[in-house]
């Protein structure tokens, strides 16, 4: 039996790099990590490493400079970085400087450990010599090795073609959401912008689009991508998702509130047996997000048309627009929410303001329990200390 890979995971935030270990171990990895960069370094002079999984940005700077140190050191060695940085500009930095794959958070862990065996299946190829074959007569002539990918397992530098993956072509609702402000609030507090938006990933989308009958099938950067059965049960979704977020964000400082676009469009996609998803309908419905307020909700025609009169009828028709990479104008619908009319807040409050905030957020909460401690302690029937309308 082949030994297992060894993964050297080099992330500063313990609760992501004890999660992305503990998953990995699971999947059948070796694991290894590191908080900091002298530790990767250290790890690295000392023991066989297969593959390092390399957080982006860390306390003493961009990694991304270490690429070339680390290839200089282990020749070959593959690197994937995961980041929360899911810019295009910053994925193409990225690769150009040297990562063999670059993974943005948050992520769904089926695709992360997919990546990773298709790094490893990439640098096993490479690694392996070329055969010489010697013909009858002639110079001898230079074989590349043949290298049968397994079964289960498609590697992952081919395009997806139906015969190979099972795709199957199917209608369904697509819902795209994004981040507003995504990069200012990274700018501010990188840690603390990835766990709310890991809490709310965790206990907001993922959970109200499985009870909408969908699924989750793409996370970016700073957003998500998800399939519903139908218009009606995106249109619910995506109203219950906001609803949940503005609830949340109340009890959050101002420059940690998540509002998310939400653009949802009715197409036919190309779903693959890995849990990919292709097709223009997708695009359109990442195209249309661009089109709502922080906390609002957009849809196609297409949406309009399939949902339920009723609720067509709250539809506001925003016209017709062009937008990027679609070459019909599309017809536009808004769909009104709570978050969507309270105003945006893209200023981010400095130091001494969100100090202010998270002190009176303290306060709120001391109140209120000791409200509740003394309604509890409280003898049933003992009149109420407000006084009685007339």
């Amino acid at each position: 039996m082949d030994a297992q890979p060894v993964i050297l995971v080099v992330d500063d935030d313990d609760d992501v790099r004890e999660m992305i270990v503990e998953y990995l171990s699971g999947a059948g990895f070796s694991v290894l990590q590191a908080d900091r960069t002298d530790g990767l370094r250290r790890l690295l002079a000392a023991t066989p490493v297969d593959l390092v999984l390399l957080d982006r940005t860390m306390p003493d700077g961009d990694t991304l400079r270490l690429v070339p140190e680390l290839h200089r050191a282990r020749p070959g060695l593959p690197i994937v970085m995961v980041t929360a940085l899911g810019q295009d500009h910053e994925r193409v930095r990225g690769l150009d400087g040297g990562a063999d794959d670059y993974v943005t958070k948050p992520f769904l862990w089926s695709e992360l450990v997919a990546r990773i065996r298709a790094v490893l299946r990439r640098a096993h190829r490479s690694a392996v010599p070329p055969v010489a074959c010697s013909p009858v007569a002639g110079p001898p002539v230079v074989c590349p090795p043949v290298v049968c990918p397994s079964a289960d397992v498609p590697p992952a530098d081919v395009p997806p073609v139906a015969g190979r993956t099972r795709a199957r072509r199917r209608e369904a609702a697509i819902l795209f959401a994004d981040v507003e402000g995504f990069t200012r609030m990274m700018q501010a507090d990188e840690r603390a912008t990835l766990r709310v938006l890991r809490r709310y990933a965790q206990t907001v989308i993922v959970p109200q689009v499985a009870a909408a009958g969908g699924r989750v099938v793409k996370t970016l950067g700073d957003g998500f991508i998800a399939l519903l059965p139908t218009a009606g049960q995106a249109i619910a979704c995506a109203r219950a998702v906001q609803r949940q977020v503005d609830r949340r964000n109340a009890r959050l400082p101002a420059s940690r509130r998540m509002r998310f676009r939400i653009g949802i469009n009715l197409a036919p996609v190309v779903e693959t047996a890995d849990g990919d998803v292709w097709g223009h309908g997708i695009n359109l419905a990442a195209r249309l997000q661009t089109l709502a307020p922080p906390g609002g909700i957009v849809v196609s025609q297409s949406v309009c048309d399939a949902a339920d009169p009723d609720l067509a009828r709250v539809l506001v028709d925003l016209g017709s627009h062009r937008l990027k990479n679609v070459h019909e104008p599309v017809r536009v619908f808004a769909l009104g929410t709570d978050a969507a009319s309270q105003p945006a807040r893209h200023p981010a409050p400095g130091p001494e303001q969100e100090q202010e905030q998270e002190q009176e957020q303290e306060q709120e909460q001391e109140q209120e329990q000791e409200q509740e401690q003394r309604q509890g302690s409280e003898p049933a029937g003992a009149p109420s200390s407000e006084p009685v309308p007339a």
